[in-house]
């Protein structure tokens, strides 16, 4: 045995020296034998993370350390307080991940104060302890997140925490850090705040923050809203008064405070009952009393009061009076016909001393003949209790609403007379903007034209020279609306059917004499003229056209171009073409189409129709001739062949290489 010792230790230390020779050798295919028989060589130590010696966790957290042997290529193993080796499966919480051959991770998940103790990595005789404890985070036993106090008195926001060890106490107020104790502030420590003389600018979040000093310094922190109460106070009292039998009454008050007031509304000192008759808006700002009745007369108060103030509410008082109204009487429909005489009468029913006043569009039309309009006059009669409105010519603008207007004492009441004027159909030329259309034989057309009159028109439709309308169905076919059009619409099929078409109207006020006929044309489409083509650039592969548009359009809007081109290859003509879709946001008269794709010096001869709904014109012609650039520019490509010869390729804009 003591020969067989030195012998050993003498081996040792030439597969040392072996190893240390093969570490020395650089080469690149000896670098993986390199790792794998250096870290023999090294002497392994375990490494914690984190590193210790101790870690502090609030219980339900989730504790992660993390074991790793550096050196060697042992795993190392996990112990628990108890010296017992940690499982991957893990008992009670605690487990082990490996995560690699010499990494590992212990996990306690929940942390309970059961895991507090101190746990071992362990490796071929290197060891590594942590101890990790817990503590208790901040705890807010009694934080109310809306406190209120009211103004100008000292308040105590409470905000009582707790935790173990025990934390810091701060405050801050909108974000703001509070300063320990101040004039304003101060602080009894995990209790509460207070603030002396508070005021409406100390209204806001005031936070409440507490920090473990041990651990992750855990931090949390609550928000409390701070609510300033300020008594109310009446800005906008109700104001007496004067109410008309029948009609409706309103009483309106507002008050400041903080926050905003309650209202409650009192008749005679008692509570009102709310009911469809008697009801509040606007949060209780504005009392409501409809249909008035004279049991309603009586004081009424406002009462305000703010929420967590008792015993100091504003009130103020107003009086109701109820008096009979005045009662008028006027015709409410009246028909009259264009340049006709006509008057309207209002009276008075009921309703002593009551002023009468004719009205219009809310303006007072004054006695006697109207400014501006002296055919319109008001007259007064039987002591002021009748008033007449008399047109001696009425006239279409004079048509719509007339309000009989009467007050006194007691209120105020008004009816409303419509005048209604008639007159013949004429052409309302603000909307007979469209005097011809264009179509063509098997496309549908409609034709319409735009008639003033009352009472409303009706229509028959001709072609200009006949005496009556033959345009029956089921080719050709008519419509109307309220609002004075009238259409028609049918698909030509024959040239006769491109003419001048009559829309004729009648009504009642007309019925022997035929209004004045409006026409409108219906004109044959035709092809666009061919458009002026000009090269303003070519490169190699690539023409530059400007196309500027025709005189005549086929009486139809452009919606394109068709460009088509040529050139000759190995004795052949070879033809394309392409469609240039007109754009609206393309200038006028300047079109700019870009041919690409092409040869290089090449002679392309290139030719360009217009094109609208009905057709596609005759082409520019001349056609035009343009060639494109001859290419300078060679290109090589050098494609490597079994890495050891290579191949020159000659390429140009028509011809590629091939393998």
């Amino acid at each position: 045995m003591a020969v067989e010792e030195p012998l050993k230790k003498k081996r040792r230390k030439d597969d040392k020296r072996e190893v240390l020779a093969l570490c020395q050798l650089s080469h690149n295919y000896l670098r993986v034998i390199k790792s794998a028989f250096c870290s023999v060589v090294s002497a392994g130590q375990v490494t914690l993370q984190p590193a210790g010696p101790s870690l502090a966790k609030s219980v339900g957290d989730i504790v992660t350390v993390f074991c790793q042997e550096v050196g060697s290529n042992n795993q190392p193993t996990w112990r628990d307080p108890q010296t017992n080796v940690i499982s991957t499966g893990g008992v009670g919480g605690v487990s082990v991940t490996y995560i690699s051959g010499t990494n590992t991770k212990l996990e306690i998940n929940p942390f309970q104060e059961s895991h507090v103790g101190t746990y071992t990595c362990n490796s071929l005789g290197s060891t590594k302890s942590i101890s990790i404890t817990a503590y208790k985070k901040v705890e807010f036993t009694n934080a109310p997140t809306e406190q209120s106090f009211e103004i100008y008195t000292d308040a105590r926001i409470v905000c009582e925490i707790t935790s173990n060890p025990s934390s810091t106490y701060e405050w801050k107020f909108n974000g703001a850090s509070i300063p320990a104790n101040s004039k304003k502030y101060t602080i009894q420590e995990h209790e509460y705040l207070q603030v002396t003389n508070i005021s409406r600018e100390d209204d806001g979040v005031y936070t409440c923050q507490g920090t473990v000093l041990t651990g992750n310094f855990d931090t949390d922190s609550r928000d409390i809203t701070v609510t300033v109460l300020v008594p109310p106070k009446i800005i906008l009292a109700p104001e007496d008064f004067n109410g008309t039998l029948g009609k409706n009454a309103q009483f309106k008050c507002i008050a400041n405070g903080n926050p905003q007031p309650v209202y409650t509304w009192e008749k005679n000192n008692a509570l009102i009952s709310y009911g469809d008759r008697i009801f509040i808006q606007s949060g209780g700002e504005v009392l409501v009393i409809n249909d008035l009745r004279s049991d309603d007369f009586g004081s009424y108060k406002c009462v305000a009061r703010v929420e967590g103030l008792p015993n100091r509410d504003a009130d103020h008082s107003a009086i109701l009076l109820v008096f009979t109204p005045p009662q008028v009487q006027a015709g409410t429909e009246v028909t009259a016909v264009e340049n006709e005489e006509v008057t309207l009468k209002c009276s008075v029913v009921s309703g002593d001393n009551s002023e009468l006043t004719w009205r219009r569009f809310g303006e007072d039309m004054p006695l006697g003949p109207q400014p501006g309009s002296a055919d319109i006059e008001v007259l007064s009669k039987q002591n002021g209790k009748l008033l007449e409105l008399k047109f001696s010519s009425v006239k279409r603008s004079y048509n719509g609403s007339y309000e009989c207007f009467a007050k006194n004492a007691g209120g105020e009441d008004s009816e409303i007379s419509n005048l209604t004027v008639n007159f013949k159909p004429v052409p309302d030329s603000a909307r007979n903007q469209h005097e011809a259309y264009t179509g063509w034989i098997g496309n549908p057309v409609t034709l319409t034209c735009y008639w003033l009159a009352n009472p409303p028109a009706k229509y028959f439709w001709r072609i200009v020279g006949q005496e009556s309308s033959n345009l029956t169905a089921p080719k050709f076919t008519t419509s109307s609306t309220n609002d004075g059009a009238s259409s028609l619409t049918f698909t030509p099929d024959e040239p006769g059917d491109f003419a001048v078409y009559e829309c004729v109207a009648w009504n009642t006020i007309q019925l022997k004499e035929m209004s004045t006929p409006h026409t409108v044309e219906l004109k044959s489409a035709a092809p666009p003229d061919a458009p002026t083509v000009e090269v303003i650039k070519v490169s190699p592969t690539e023409i530059t056209l400007q196309i500027m548009e025709a005189d005549y359009d086929g009486g139809l809007p452009l919606t394109g171009y068709n460009i088509s081109w040529k050139y000759e290859f190995e004795g052949n003509d070879v033809t394309r073409s392409a469609i240039h879709d007109y754009k609206d946001e393309d200038v006028a008269n300047n079109e700019i189409y870009i041919i690409e794709n092409l040869l290089s010096a090449k002679e392309y001869m290139i030719a360009v129709a217009a094109v609208n709904d009905f057709a596609t014109g005759e082409p520019s012609s001349p056609e035009i001739s343009a060639r494109t650039l001859a290419t300078s520019k060679r290109l090589y490509s050098v494609n490597l062949v079994k890495q050891k010869s290579v191949q020159l390729c000659y390429m140009t804009m028509a011809h590629s290489c091939e393998n």
